[in-house]
């Protein structure tokens, strides 16, 4: 073979081979692979002193094996407090998860620049990393009003970190693909656009609405919405803990017919009471009102819980009132702040004097009718 024919060869293999150990692996470029990646949606936060904000964060492990992840508070303004939905993640490979952040800031925060340090280490690297949020404090100024058209970006989520509504694209694909924390009321979607209401026009629930009231573009807030401001339906009763009841009731026939199990409204008939549990007959039908009249029949010292307490029958007088007749029961209610059941409704005793009680429950029927929500606010257009 001729030498320079040899030669030849010879460094095209060698270039060939060089290329051929760059393929096997990745590249060397000189530069450390990071072990995991963290990642704050949106930035930084502009707010009031005193008020809290809510950041959603990522973690994403870039080892090629499970890895554990753990998130520590490093740093924090005094009288500070920070809050994390997850303080240790257990991801897959390029498995990517979200988490909340919720920092409250002091009544007596300095205007300007407040650092919070948030350090991430992982069970499989010595490298640690930080995500470094600056949470901007401005005076109060407040520029939206009842009245004002206002535009927000939102991110809505329960007490226990689970998202239910957002309007911001990042964090709309998290839940989405479940790769946050989510409510059970999450329905994925699309189309992630700020909201824009009039304050005040009564369009948003109640504790919406007062939430935006005093902010101005840029700011951000998060707020707590009870039930009863949220997307509750809160009914409120007061009695007595002595009570008087008619003897006779009327009812429409279909009614009867749907609440007594298919029971045909036939005089004589005695069925149980839908609600306080004692018999009841069936004494006229007026065909021409359209009415069943039932006569209540409880016997005296007979318990009820229609309530979801016990209440005791303590007179039973079918003469009072030339035959109108009445009914006299006395309430055993619960002590003021007692949860109980009224019907199939969570109810709360308002207040109970030893003379009268007041209580409310609610009977909304929406996924999140008795829960505490907590909504992120950030005005961006007025």
């Amino acid at each position: 073979m001729n030498w320079k024919v040899f030669v030849l060869l010879a460094a095209t293999l060698l270039l060939a081979g060089t290329f051929a150990g760059c393929l096997e692996g990745d590249t060397d470029t000189g530069a450390p692979v990071e072990s995991f990646i963290v990642k704050i949606i949106g930035g930084s936060h502009t707010l009031v002193a005193g008020d809290s904000t809510t950041y959603i964060l990522t973690v994403t492990n870039q080892e090629a094996a499970n890895a554990t992840i753990t998130a520590t508070v490093l740093e924090s303004p005094q009288g500070w407090g920070v809050k994390l939905s997850n303080t240790t993640f257990v991801l897959e490979t390029l498995q990517v998860s979200g988490f909340i952040m919720v920092v409250n800031s002091s009544t007596d925060a300095q205007v300007g620049s407040n650092l919070v340090v948030v350090e991430f280490s992982s069970d499989l690297s010595d490298v640690k990393q930080q995500a470094r949020v600056n949470n901007v404090i401005i005076d109060a100024v407040g520029a939206a009003f009842v009245g004002s058209v206002v535009s927000v970006d939102y991110i809505g989520y329960t007490l226990d970190y689970g998202i239910f509504d957002t309007s911001i694209n990042d964090v709309g694909q998290l839940a989405n693909t479940k790769r946050i924390q989510i409510h059970e009321s999450y329905t994925p979607k699309g189309g992630f656009t700020p909201l824009e209401f009039t304050v005040g026009d009564g369009g948003m629930i109640a504790g919406f609405d007062q939430g935006v009231r005093g902010m101005d573009v840029g700011q951000s807030r998060t707020i707590i919405v009870e039930p009863k401001d949220g997307y509750g339906d809160i009914v409120t009763n007061t009695l007595t803990l002595t009570e008087e009841l008619p003897v006779f009731e009327t009812i429409r026939p279909h009614l009867f017919n749907t609440t007594y199990n298919g029971e045909q409204p036939i005089i004589g008939t005695v069925v149980d009471h839908d609600f306080w549990g004692w018999k009841v007959q069936v004494v006229e039908m007026d065909y021409s009102r359209d009415e069943v009249t039932l006569r209540h029949q409880p016997n005296q010292g007979e318990k009820s819980t229609g309530y979801g307490w016990n209440t005791t029958v303590t007179l039973v007088d079918y003469s009072f009132n030339n035959g109108e007749g009445k009914i006299v029961v006395v309430h055993d209610a619960p002590a003021t702040g007692t949860h109980f059941t009224y019907k199939e409704y969570n109810a709360v005793v308002l207040d109970n004097d030893g003379t009268s009680i007041s209580y409310e429950y609610n009977k909304s029927t929406n996924q999140l009718g008795d829960v505490v929500l907590v909504f992120e606010i950030k005005l961006v257009g007025l």
